[in-house]
């Protein structure tokens, strides 16, 4: 605290004014009036006088750097140095508040822009997910040489060696097996006498007469 606060605080007995905020509600304060000399008595003058009631019930809200201090949790407001003399004070507490809401304020828009990205990001995510992954096209020429390999009727697999297709004979039917033995019944079969190189006993024969 300066010398010429404290100076006001023994002396002054009116309020004194500390700041603004973005929204023109200026900020005051008095001497205390315990013997704790730094309980001072703070308070906000809202820029129009009907705004009061929408601060009070929630639909604004003061800036977190003058609520703190209103509350005593933040010992000085928002203020980078104090200058003496009560002009100059004001002055420099004016500029320098405003400056450090003008930061918090980018950086609040800083963090509500990242936010937005990482939002469309992860619903970009779900969607490639939820798609799935696309059917690999099929490609032209693979479906003309397989059109061009396609093996003849008749033919079955192609031989593991010479890689030519091997000819497979059609089933017959039950029924064409049987006629096929019963037209070779009344077929004789000719008889092929065994000739051998071995020589044969001779038999007399008697002559008739």
């Amino acid at each position: 605290m300066s010398l010429f606060a404290r100076l006001w605080q023994r002396i002054g007995t009116g309020a004194r004014f500390v700041g603004k905020d973005l929204e023109g509600n200026k900020f005051y304060e008095r001497p205390s009036s315990t013997d704790d000399p730094l309980r001072t008595k703070r308070s906000v003058k809202y820029r129009n006088p009907d705004d009061m009631w929408h601060y009070i019930g929630g639909g604004r809200r003061l800036p977190v750097q003058w609520s703190t201090w209103l509350t005593h949790t933040r010992p000085n407001p928002p203020t980078i140095e104090v200058r003496l003399g009560f002009d100059d004070e004001c002055t420099c507490l004016d500029a320098s508040g405003l400056e450090e809401l003008h930061f918090d304020l980018a950086r609040q828009q800083r963090v509500v822009l990242n936010a937005a990205i990482l939002e469309a990001k992860d619903r970009d995510e779900r969607a490639r997910t939820a798609i799935g992954p696309e059917d690999p096209p099929t490609l032209p020429h693979l479906e003309d040489s397989r059109s061009r390999t396609e093996i003849p009727e008749g033919l079955g697999r192609l031989d593991p060696v010479s890689q030519e297709p091997t000819r497979v004979n059609p089933p017959r039917a039950p029924g064409n097996a049987k006629e096929h033995m019963k037209g070779t019944e009344g077929v004789s079969r000719p008889r092929h006498h065994a000739t051998s190189d071995e020589p044969q006993p001779w038999v007399p024969k008697s002559r008739a007469r």
